[in-house]
C-alpha cells in the first residue's frame, strides 16, 4: 500500500490561524484603546463642562446677580488653572435688549481639559456654558402704582406738617393693567370709585397686609376684578433699572454744560431747557436754550464778582426800593423773583419760605423760559430720524415734550441738579439752589396711528398680541411729570380743551400732576402766589372764577411715588369751586402687555431682605469643536 503525504500544508495553516488570532487580538486591543479614548474624552468633556461652570460661578455669578450691574461687557480672558481638572477662560458678562425692549443680562464661560491620543499628543476639549436672565415684566404692566397714597407733586400738598390724604371717589375708574400701592388705598365718604381689575394690596416683610380704608363705600361695589383683591410684596421704586436706562441711552442731551460757577471768579451757573417734539414721519426734533431762574443779573454784570443793585435784571433807577450801589437783595424786583419762583420772602437779605412745606420736589417749579434769537445752545435745534427703539436721556435738567410719535421711545431724566444762585452780592458765596428735572407735557403727545380724538379703544391687541399698535412711549422722570399750564393744554380755551397723552408715565421721586399753581387766578387765602398772574390768561383772568378745563385723556399707565393732584379746590390752595385743573379719563394701553417702552425699568419686589423679580432663566451647555 502506497501512502502519499502533502508537503508544506501545516505551515500555511499555522500562519493563517496565527494571523486570525493576531487579528482578534489586534481587534480587541483596538477596541480597548477606542473604549479608553472614548472614556478619556468623556472624562475630559465632563471636566471641561465643570470648568466652564466654575468660571461662571467664580467670575460672573456675583456680578450678574447684582441689581445695579451696569457694565455692558466684562471679559475675563486670562486662563485660570484648576488643579487636576484643567482650566477656564473667556468669562463674559453682557447686557443687551430683547424683542420686547427689555434689558437682558447673560454670561458665558469656556472650560478646557486635555486628553492624550494613542500617539501621546494632547488634544484640548472645550465646553461652553451660557446663562441668560430674561425679565418677565417691567413697570409698564401697571395701570396705576404708587409708593404712597398721600398727596404730592406740587405746592400746597401738606396739611400742617403732614401730606394730605387723597381719596378715590365718584368718577374714578381704573382698569386694564395692574393696580397697586405700597401704601393704603383710601375711598371717599362722598362717592365711590370702580376698579375693574384685581387690586393688589401690599404685604410687608412680616406678611402684614395694609387693607383699604373704605370710607363710605362698599367693598363689593368698588372692587370688580377677578379676584377683587389679592396681595403682593412692595414694589421697588425706583428699581436699579432706572439708572441703567441712563447708562444705555441711545441719545444723551446734557443740560449741565453751562454750570460754570467757580469760587474766586465771576463765572456763574446758567441753566438749560430742553424741548423734544415728535413728528409722525419717524423723527424727533431736539432744541436746547439757556435760561436763568429769577432773580438774576443783567448783561452788564458779565464779569462782576460782587454785583450791586444796578446789576440786577429789572433794576429800576426811578424806584423799586433800592439805589444803584445797594445790596441787590433790597430791591423789589429781587423779592418779586424770589416770591414767584422760589416761594420765599426776603427781609434784609435773609430768606424765609412763605410756607415751610413748599420745598423740594413739591415746590414751585416752572417751565416757561422760552427760546429767543440769542439764547439757543450752539448746534441746536437738531432733527433725528430713527426706526429703532430709542432711549433719550436728558441729563441734569427739565424737558418739555409734545408731538405725534411714530416708533418706540423712552425719555428719561435725572432727579435734580444743584446750581449756584445767579444774583448774589458776592459770587464767591452764592448759595446753592436746585432745579428739578421734571418732564413737562406742553401739548398732546399722540401715536401717529391714533384717530384725531385720541381714543385707542379700537387700537388694542388681542391676548396673543395680534393687532394693536407698535408705537410706544415712556416718560420717566426722576422728579415729576406735569401737564403744563399752556394754551394748548386748555388755558384760555372756552371750549374746555382736552389733553391727549399716549404714554406710560413714571415719576420716581414725586408725582404725575397738573401744573395748577401758575395761572391768572388771584383768589387764594394764604401767602404764596396761588395765582401769580404769570400763566396764560384764562377767560381774561377774572379773579375768583374757577379754572376747570377738559379731561386728561391718558392711554398708558401711571407709576409715581406720591399721588399727584389734577384738580384743586376747597380745602386747598384755591377758594373757588369746582376749582382749578382737569378731570381724569384714564385707560390702560394693552399694547404695553406686548412690548415695553425701550429699556423700561424692571418690576422688582422689595418686601423682603433683598430685591427680587421674575425672570425666565435660560441655561445652555454645548461642545466647541476644536
Amino acid at each position: 500500500m502506497n501512502k502519499t503525504f502533502s508537503k508544506g500544508f501545516i505551515l500555511p495553516v499555522a500562519i493563517v490561524f496565527s494571523l486570525v488570532g493576531l487579528g482578534v487580538v489586534l481587534s480587541y486591543i483596538n477596541k480597548a484603546f477606542n473604549e479608553k479614548w472614548r472614556v478619556d474624552v468623556r472624562i475630559a468633556t465632563t471636566k471641561a463642562s465643570y470648568n466652564a461652570e466654575t468660571g461662571f460661578v467664580e467670575k460672573a455669578y456675583g456680578e450678574i446677580m447684582k441689581q445695579d450691574f451696569e457694565d455692558s461687557l466684562i471679559v475675563y480672558d486670562d486662563e485660570y488653572t484648576i488643579p487636576g481638572m484643567g482650566s477656564y477662560t473667556d468669562v463674559i458678562l453682557r447686557q443687551s435688549v430683547n424683542d420686547k425692549n427689555r434689558m437682558i443680562r447673560s454670561s458665558s464661560s469656556t472650560g478646557l481639559a486635555t486628553v492624550k491620543n494613542i500617539l501621546g499628543k494632547e488634544i484640548v476639549i472645550k465646553e461652553h456654558f451660557y446663562l441668560q436672565f430674561n425679565p418677565i415684566s417691567s413697570l409698564a404692566k401697571y395701570m396705576y402704582l404708587t409708593d404712597d397714597e398721600k398727596a404730592g407733586g406740587a405746592p400746597f400738598v401738606f396739611n400742617g406738617v403732614n401730606r394730605r390724604e387723597v381719596t378715590f371717589g365718584s368718577g374714578d375708574v381704573l382698569g386694564g393693567g395692574n393696580i397697586q400701592t405700597n401704601g393704603k388705598f383710601v375711598m371717599s365718604d362722598y362717592g365711590c370709585p370702580t376698579f375693574e381689575n384685581t387690586v393688589w394690596l401690599t404685604k410687608d416683610s412680616q406678611g402684614e397686609v395694609d387693607y383699604p380704608d373704605m370710607g363710605g363705600c362698599n367693598e363689593n361695589q368698588v372692587f370688580q376684578g377677578d379676584p377683587p383683591l389679592d396681595t403682593l410684596g412692595a414694589v421697588c421704586l425706583p428699581p436699579p433699572g432706572y439708572e441703567r436706562m441712563k447708562t444705555f441711552a441711545d441719545y444723551e442731551f446734557d443740560a449741565t454744560v453751562k454750570l460754570n460757577w467757580s469760587a474766586g471768579s465771576a463765572n456763574r451757573d446758567t441753566l438749560i431747557m430742553t424741548e423734544i417734539i415728535f413728528f409722525p414721519d419717524e423723527h424727533f426734533s431736539v432744541n436746547q436754550w439757556y435760561y436763568l431762574m429769577p432773580p438774576h443779573l443783567n448783561i452788564y454784570a458779565t464779569n462782576v464778582a460782587n454785583p450791586t443793585a444796578q446789576h440786577l435784571e429789572g433794576y429800576n433807577p426811578f424806584g423799586g426800593g433800592c439805589n444803584p450801589s445797594d445790596d441787590l437783595r433790597t430791591c423789589d424786583v429781587y423779592e418779586e423773583g424770589m416770591n414767584n419762583h422760589h416761594a420765599k420772602n426776603v427781609n434784609s437779605g435773609v430768606e424765609s419760605l412763605m410756607n415751610p412745606t413748599i420745598r423740594g420736589t413739591h415746590g414751585f417749579h416752572h417751565f416757561d423760559f422760552e427760546p429767543t434769537a440769542t439764547n439757543i445752545v450752539p448746534g441746536y435745534p437738531i432733527d433725528i430720524y430713527t426706526t429703532d427703539p430709542t432711549v433719550i436721556y436728558v441729563k441734569g435738567g427739565p424737558v418739555r415734550v409734545k408731538g405725534t410719535y411714530n416708533g418706540q421711545f423712552t425719555i428719561v431724566t435725572d432727579e435734580y441738579t444743584p446750581y449756584r444762585r445767579h444774583a448774589w452780592p458776592s459770587n464767591n458765596s452764592a448759595p446753592l439752589d436746585t432745579v428739578w428735572c421734571n418732564i413737562w407735557i406742553t401739548d398732546n403727545i399722540k401715536k401717529a396711528d391714533s384717530p384725531p380724538n385720541g381714543d385707542l379703544s379700537n387700537y388694542q391687541p388681542d391676548e396673543d398680541c395680534i393687532g394693536g399698535s407698535d408705537n410706544i412711549m415712556g416718560l420717566v422722570s426722576g422728579a415729576n411729570v406735569y401737564v403744563a399750564n399752556t394754551l394748548a393744554n386748555g388755558a384760555g380755551n372756552n371750549s374746555y380743551g382736552h389733553v391727549i397723552i399716549h404714554a406710560h408715565i413714571i415719576a420716581f421721586n414725586e408725582s404725575f400732576a397738573m401744573h395748577y399753581w401758575q395761572n391768572t387766578l388771584g383768589f387764594g387765602f394764604s401767602d404764596p402766589p396761588y395765582g401769580d398772574g404769570r400763566g396764560p390768561t384764562y377767560f381774561g383772568g377774572t379773579t375768583g372764577n374757577s379754572d376747570i378745563r377738559g379731561d386728561v385723556k391718558l392711554w398708558g399707565g401711571i407709576v409715581q411715588k406720591y399721588r399727584g393732584y389734577l384738580k384743586r379746590n376747597l380745602p386747598g390752595p384755591y377758594d373757588v369751586f369746582p376749582g382749578v385743573g382737569m378731570d381724569k379719563d384714564y385707560n390702560y394701553d394693552n399694547n404695553l402687555k406686548c412690548i415695553d417702552p425701550p429699556l423700561y425699568p424692571e418690576d422688582l419686589d422689595c418686601s423682603g431682605d433683598s430685591e427680587h423679580g421674575e425672570f425666565d432663566i435660560t441655561i445652555d451647555l454645548y461642545h466647541v469643536k476644536p
